[in-house]
């Protein structure tokens, strides 16, 4: 995350707090602070009106009430002195990192001589972003006419199954974009039904959902299309990956989460 975001959520969390600490300040007070003395037959309460002299009365049993609201006042007093001293902390920390250099704006500053001898170092969550800004160019601007249902994440694809494929990987926070354009050679492409990609190791996968096993002209439609994948470096076994099924045998999460297992955590 860019030091300015992370600016940005600290100032948030600092108003926040100032609302929190407001809304406190704003009750009518009780004089004086609840003190407890713990028996072996059982729990007395006491009202503190003076610090000083450590004078206080006792509570009786029908006195409940304002013994509760004497534990929830100095309950607020706490979250309010800890929330300002939050707020001191944070506000010093704004103030160191905008003096500092933001560590993900090295690259952008280099000379471009070197920016070609050097690989660009990103975070987790700036690398998913750039990849996924990528793959998204990948994709034909030109909506598929058979692709009707939509997914959580606004995307139209081809049947129910990748609907519940896609809203998967979302679940899971499993970067994936559908149908990027695969090029087998300058006039010849396919789109595989999704690309994802592994967090921790960065390697790219893609998934195909085969959804008509049944039909003995589908699967050797498959067949060829997994030859024209070598063409492109997409290698059954490696980063090609499979799930399926038949009006016999209708898909289940479970094949999903089984890939999910092996080669994405």
């Amino acid at each position: 995350m860019k030091l300015k975001n992370i600016i940005k959520e600290m100032k948030v969390l600092i108003d926040n707090l100032r609302i929190q600490s407001a809304s406190i300040e704003s009750k009518k007070r009780i004089t004086g602070a609840l003190s407890i003395n713990k028996r072996k037959d059982g729990v007395e309460f006491y009202r503190k009106v003076d610090p000083v002299s450590y004078q206080r009365s006792y509570l009786k049993k029908d006195q409940m009430p304002l013994v509760k609201a004497l534990a929830q006042q100095d309950y607020e007093d706490q979250v309010k002195s800890a929330s300002e001293k939050t707020i001191r902390a944070l506000q010093k920390c704004i103030k160191t990192l905008k003096e500092v250099q933001d560590p993900e704006s090295v690259y952008d500053n280099l000379d471009p001589i070197r920016k070609d001898l050097v690989s660009e170092i990103n975070s987790d969550d700036e690398y998913v972003r750039k990849w996924l800004e990528r793959q998204r160019k990948r994709v034909s601007r030109k909506r598929d006419e058979n692709a009707i249902h939509e997914t959580e994440n606004g995307e139209f694809v081809k049947s129910k199954t990748e609907v519940i494929i896609a809203n998967h990987f979302k679940a899971l926070g499993i970067p994936y974009v559908y149908e990027v354009l695969v090029f087998i050679d300058s006039s010849h492409y396919r789109k595989p039904d999704f690309i994802i990609l592994n967090r921790r190791t960065r390697k790219e996968y893609y998934l195909e959902h085969l959804g008509s096993m049944d039909k003995s002209d589908y699967v050797n439609f498959c067949l060829q299309k997994f030859e024209e994948y070598k063409e492109a470096g997409i290698i059954l076994g490696d980063n090609l990956l499979l799930t399926m099924e038949s009006q016999e045998h209708p898909f289940v999460l479970s094949q999903l989460d089984s890939i999910i297992e092996a080669v994405l955590t």
